[in-house]
């Protein structure tokens, strides 16, 4: 069997605090959010500007500018964290709260409304709230169990196997929305979307700056996070 085939199992999601450059991140601090239903589907776009001149005419571009790359990631829950969950959801109030040197999320299991901010408002301090530059958001976390506790058990130390990965870390993310929430008598499921942007990472060289949408870096995540057992 190539060692490019591998079962992930059912998707989990995490989040963390923010911090003021990628490198800051600290993973022990992530706590479980949900568990995918059924796979989630990951999306990233990548940008590019038209560029017209009179040689290649009004119409048609002679050339695209690259610009960048963002992500979606959207699915849903059938099991998760709602006082989690509310937490997120009260972006981008949690913007004075939430950063590398105060409080994160609530704890795994915390009494439903224990978050940063009330959800459901939009304080009026808040609006026009920068997600990247004030720190609001939070880092997200993609993990595919069975290769992470394969990578994370004896002798495992490495976010990448035999061409595989665990998963994916995103630096600055928001819950985009809509809240699709499905009350009643059965199963309590929910759908998410989330929008991940690029975070600046400087460096001592122009050459070694750079913005950072994603990596694969998992390495000092709790087990079992809420959602292994």
């Amino acid at each position: 069997m190539s060692n490019n085939i591998y079962s992930t199992g059912a998707a989990l999601i995490c989040v963390g605090p923010r911090a003021s450059s990628p490198g800051g991140i600290t993973n022990a601090n992530a706590v479980y959010l949900g568990t995918c239903e059924a796979r989630p589907k990951l999306r990233i776009d990548r940008k590019f500007l038209s560029v017209f001149n009179d040689l290649g005419g009004p119409d048609l571009p002679l050339e695209y500018a690259y610009t960048g790359k963002e992500a979606m990631l959207s699915g849903i829950f059938n099991r998760f964290d709602m006082s989690i969950l509310r937490w997120c959801m009260s972006v981008p109030q949690m913007a004075t709260t939430v950063n590398e040197t105060t409080n994160g999320p609530p704890a795994v299991g915390a009494a439903p409304g224990t978050t940063a901010q009330t959800d459901g408002s939009d304080d009026l301090l808040t609006m026009g709230t920068m997600v990247n530059q004030e720190l609001a958001g939070f880092v997200l976390y993609l993990i595919f169990p069975k290769m992470f506790q394969l990578l994370t058990g004896p002798g495992g130390n490495s976010s990448q196997l035999s061409g595989g990965i665990a998963g994916y870390r995103f630096f600055v993310s928001t819950l985009f929305g809509p809240d699709d929430i499905t009350p009643g008598v059965g199963d309590y499921k929910q759908a998410f979307v989330f929008k991940c942007q690029r975070q600046f990472q400087s460096s001592n060289t122009m050459l070694g700056a750079k913005l950072q949408l994603y990596d694969h870096n998992l390495n000092g995540l709790s087990t079992p996070l809420g959602g292994f057992s």
